[in-house]
């Protein structure tokens, strides 16, 4: 990776940190967290889903 995009991206992730503590009210704050622990548990469905399916007997595939 390119170094100044490295950069760029801790840029950006100061910035997020800043605007969260400094700009955000407590409304907006607990609106981005419901979102964010909303995707995070579709995200966290389809990933055991997926296991669940890795994870069958090869046996299953042979017959």
């Amino acid at each position: 990776m390119n170094k100044n995009y490295k950069y760029g991206w801790i840029a950006l992730g100061l910035v997020a940190i800043a605007y969260w503590k400094y700009k955000m009210k407590p409304e907006q704050k607990a609106r981005l967290k419901n979102k964010l622990f909303k995707v995070d548990k579709k995200l966290f469905e389809q990933i055991s889903d997926y296991k669940d399916v890795v994870r069958q007997p090869k046996d299953q595939y042979l017959a």
